[in-house]
């Protein structure tokens, strides 16, 4: 028989949206929109300690809280409330994920924290219930519970699946910008449009097997807001392009962008030419169910 689990590693993935429209306003305030989003292999790393009742929180990153403003423990603290357990765990996040960057970094340790905690704990939620907690904690967090490429309406928690799975390998660039994405949205005029407006399903699902037609087919609505504030994003995009991406955005609400090139050989070259920001070279991560490391 084999002994509980005392302590469990797991991967918190970032993601990049290929695809973001401002579809219309919600009657609670918030904006309807159609995205893609991505999972891609730059991540966080969480380790989970089971200990009495207390959530505690560690990060190696100085900016980032760690109290009940940190959406990890926010998510732990969700899992004791509905299921009345006692067992309460420490939490030690290396971050890797640039903060504020429209790359899901706390979205996905939240997904990462019901994820780890669901077995840590042997609570044995079903992943109805689970996606019942990460849609009450954040409109991104419900795609992290399956990661891979997934097509979202809504705030972004209405999810359908994705199954293309194109080759390509990616250069992200973070600015050094924290930009809220409250802001964005509240600086934002956008020529909105209504519900009448989304892409099909169909459409975005056969765009995605080529991506040739994304350029002319997809792009970001928070784009135009952004540069207006901060043109030197968008001029890193024309630099990605003309680094030789076939497909260059800013991710979210920014303020990273990111360049997709057709060979990893492509993208390390592009890299170089964006010193002294930080950088990565990534690649798409396609899977059907998140899965813990």
């Amino acid at each position: 028989m084999s002994s509980p689990l005392q302590s469990l590693a797991v991967s918190a993935p970032a993601k990049i949206n290929l695809l973001l429209r401002v579809i219309g306003k919600r009657p609670d305030g918030f904006h309807e929109l159609e995205t893609v989003f991505q999972e891609i292999d730059l991540a966080d790393c969480l380790t989970l300690t089971e200990q009495p009742e207390k959530i505690e929180l560690t990060c190696d990153s100085g900016p980032l809280p760690t109290d009940n403003r940190n959406l990890a423990i926010r998510a732990a603290l969700a899992l004791q409330q509905i299921t009345g357990t006692r067992k309460g765990c420490s939490i030690d996040l290396r971050k890797r994920i640039p903060l504020s960057a429209g790359l899901g970094g706390g979205s996905s340790d939240a997904a990462a924290v019901l994820l780890g905690l669901n077995r840590l704990w042997n609570l044995n939620l079903k992943p109805m219930a689970l996606l019942k907690v990460a849609s009450e904690l954040g409109s991104d967090v419900p795609f992290f519970l399956h990661g891979g490429t997934a097509y979202a309406t809504g705030r972004g928690e209405q999810l359908r699946r994705l199954t293309a799975t194109p080759p390509y390998f990616g250069v992200l660039i973070y600015p050094n910008l924290a930009i809220s994405t409250k802001e964005v949205f509240a600086a934002g005029k956008f020529s909105l449009t209504n519900s009448e407006n989304y892409f099909t399903f169909k459409f975005v699902s056969s765009s995605m097997k080529n991506p040739a037609q994304w350029t002319d087919r997809f792009g970001n609505d928070l784009e135009r807001v952004v540069f207006e504030r901060y043109p030197q994003l968008q001029e890193l995009i024309v630099e990605l392009r003309r680094a030789g991406a076939f497909y260059a955005h800013m991710s979210g609400s920014g303020s990273s962008v990111f360049g997709l090139f057709d060979s990893e050989l492509a993208a390390c070259s592009a890299k170089i030419c964006f010193d002294p920001y930080d950088r990565w070279v990534f690649r798409p991560v396609y899977r059907q169910h998140r899965s813990l490391s």
